[in-house]
């Protein structure tokens, strides 16, 4: 099972949320505002869907597999 959570490098995370909320909310890494740039943007909830294990591309979020007993 995959879960996505917030990073655990809290100066990145706080770096990350001030430049999302002076960028309306828009992934800083991304050159085009749109609805698929919106922060958890579409990009990263794709890979995860494909499996994909790592960091987002601003590092805001990561997804970690999760073992069930």
């Amino acid at each position: 099972m995959i879960k996505i959570r917030v990073s655990s490098d809290k100066a990145q995370v706080e770096k990350i949320r001030k430049l999302l909320r002076e960028n309306e909310g828009f992934c800083p890494c991304q050159v085009v505002k749109d609805q698929d740039s919106r922060c958890m943007c579409t990009d990263f909830l794709n890979k995860v869907k494909e499996g994909y294990i790592g960091p987002c591309h601003c590092g805001l979020y990561e997804s970690v597999e999760i073992k069930l007993d």
